[in-house]
C-alpha cells in the first residue's frame, strides 16, 4: 500500500515522499510511513524472501541513514533517526517468517496474540498431535534421551515450518478485504508447537 503524498513540511512541495521530498531533500517524519510492509516498500504478504526483505531495508536505509544527516537541522537529524529505528524494527519483525506471519494477521485485523488464541478449542487433529508429541517428550529418559530428545526436537520444528508456510501461503491467496476466520485456530496452534520446541530444547 502506497501512502497519500502529503506536503513536505520544510518546502511545502505537495508531492513529498515517504521518507524525503522529491524537491528539497529534507527528511521527512516518519508519522505517515503505516506498517512495516510500507516502510520497507513491499505488498502485505507473508511469502517475501528474507533476502528481498533485506534489500528493501538496506536501499531504504541508505536514504534516511542518521550519518547522511549529521550536518543537516536538528528537526532533520532527529526524523532520520526516527526513520531508522523504525526500518530496524521493519527488519526484525518481517525477517524471521513466524513474526511476519503474526504480525502479517495483526495489520489484517486478527488478535494473534497468544492470550486470546490460547482461549480458542483446538481442531481434534491440533490437540491430538500435541498430546502425541507431549507424549513422546515425556517417554525420553535413559542415556539415549539427548539423541531421541534432538531428534524430537528436529520433528517438532519441521512440522512448526510445515504449518508456518502452509498458513502464510492461504493467506497471501486470500483478499485483503476478505476475514481469516480459519487463521485464529492455526496460529494458535503455531503458538503451541513454538512452546514445545522450547521445552524440548530445555
Amino acid at each position: 500500500m502506497t501512502p497519500a503524498p502529503r506536503a513536505c513540511w520544510a518546502c511545502g512541495d505537495a508531492g513529498a515522499g515517504l521518507a524525503l521530498c522529491a524537491a528539497c531533500g529534507a527528511v521527512q517524519p516518519p508519522g505517515g510511513a503505516g506498517c512495516h510492509f510500507a516502510r520497507l516498500g513491499l505488498a502485505r504478504r507473508f511469502g517475501h524472501t528474507v533476502e528481498a526483505i533485506e534489500a528493501a531495508h538496506a536501499a531504504r536505509m541508505a536514504e534516511v541513514h542518521p550519518d547522511r544527516f549529521a550536518r543537516a537541522s536538528a528537526v532533520e537529524r532527529r526524523f532520520a533517526a526516527e526513520h531508522a529505528a523504525g526500518l530496524n524494527d521493519a527488519l526484525r519483525t518481517l525477517a524471521m517468517p513466524h513474526s511476519r506471519l503474526t504480525y502479517l494477521l495483526s495489520v489484517r485485523g486478527l488478535d494473534v496474540g497468544e492470550a486470546p488464541l490460547l482461549r480458542l478449542r483446538p481442531s481434534d487433529a491440533d490437540h491430538m498431535e500435541l498430546i502425541e508429541l507431549r507424549a513422546a517428550l515425556g517417554e525420553l529418559r535413559g542415556r539415549d534421551a539427548a539423541v531421541e530428545r534432538a531428534r524430537l526436537a528436529r520433528a517438532v520444528q519441521e512440522r512448526f515450518e510445515h504449518l508456518l508456510f502452509e498458513l502464510g501461503a492461504v493467506v497471501d491467496a486470500t483478499p485483503e478485504d476478505a476475514p481469516l476466520p480459519f487463521a485464529a485456530g492455526r496460529v494458535g496452534h503455531l503458538h503451541a508447537l513454538r512452546r514445545l520446541i522450547d521445552e524440548v530444547a530445555g
